[in-house]
């Protein structure tokens, strides 16, 4: 009865008087819950508006170690399309992405920066985020190695398979090798023991310099390619895409060999084995 009877008494006050001692007194007793109900209400319909509004994703790349100054949702191939042009995606109902923003140094760890990044592309991959992945090889053979990509043999049509394998292009791993690093993965062996004692004993000079040694290794003119004929069970799950016009005529990979696989997980195999034709500027 009290809360009743101040507002009357407050209405009281303000009978016969003008606008301006009313908007007064809504100042002074209802500023902050409007302004609180405003911005809650407003909330509410940013929220609608998004969900509404939001688009499933039909294609997701990511290009590691790329060079990132190139607008990869204008770059186009050979015939001036962009990949969403090539490939039918209506961007009216879909989402596209091809990311050249990540960067992973050779071994991975070796700041806050590849840890993130190898935490985003965990999280990514599980969440089957990601359909294809380029990357230069010691990232891409740290994947392939972890079973993270298909068999292109069940991605793509065996001319096209052909056409890579005969100029050279497909980046095998041994199908036997993998499973004996799945066996081997939870046991630490003397080797390593002793491997990880001797690099303890480097000095920053020669890590350096086996940094250095490791990266130079990757450029083009020195990479050596995964040989088939001496694994017992060759898989293809790579094709080196540097001379692929979208790369090439986009300066996304310069000096070092670039590797492209489509992600085991992908929920997109049709438009992951386009975008690999794509990179060619070759038919669907």
């Amino acid at each position: 009865m009290a809360m009743r009877d101040e507002v009357r008494r407050e209405r009281a006050k303000l009978k016969g008087k003008g606008v301006k001692a009313h908007l007064a007194y809504f100042w002074d007793y209802y500023r902050l819950p409007t302004f609180l109900i405003a911005i809650g209400a407003a909330l509410v319909i940013g929220f609608i508006v998004t969900q509404v509004t939001a688009k499933d994703t039909a294609f997701d790349a990511v290009l590691i170690n790329a060079d990132a100054t190139v607008d990869t949702m204008t770059a186009v191939n050979a015939a001036g399309q962009t990949f969403a042009d090539y490939a039918g995606i209506d961007t009216s109902k879909y989402d596209w992405t091809i990311d050249n923003s990540l960067s992973l140094s050779q071994d991975r760890m070796s700041s806050q920066y590849d840890y993130a990044t190898i935490m985003k592309l965990a999280a990514q991959m599980a969440a089957q985020q990601i359909d294809v992945m380029v990357a230069n090889p010691s990232n891409f053979s740290y994947y392939a190695l972890n079973s993270s990509f298909l068999d292109l043999r069940e991605v793509v049509s065996e001319d096209q398979l052909k056409t890579w394998e005969d100029e050279g292009l497909l980046w095998y791993v041994d199908g036997k090798e993998m499973e004996t690093l799945g066996e081997e993965s939870d046991v630490t062996t003397e080797a390593a023991t002793e491997s990880d004692t001797e690099g303890s004993l480097q000095t920053p000079e020669d890590t350096e310099k086996a940094a250095q040694q490791a990266e130079e290794a990757e450029y083009l003119e020195n990479y050596t390619m995964p040989d088939p004929d001496i694994m017992e069970d060759p898989i293809p799950v790579g094709v080196v895409v540097n001379n692929a016009p979208y790369i090439q005529d986009n300066g996304f990979y310069g000096k070092t060999t670039a590797i492209a696989g489509v992600v085991i997980n992908t929920e997109h195999q049709n438009l992951a084995a386009a975008f690999l034709t794509y990179l060619f500027g070759e038919g669907k």
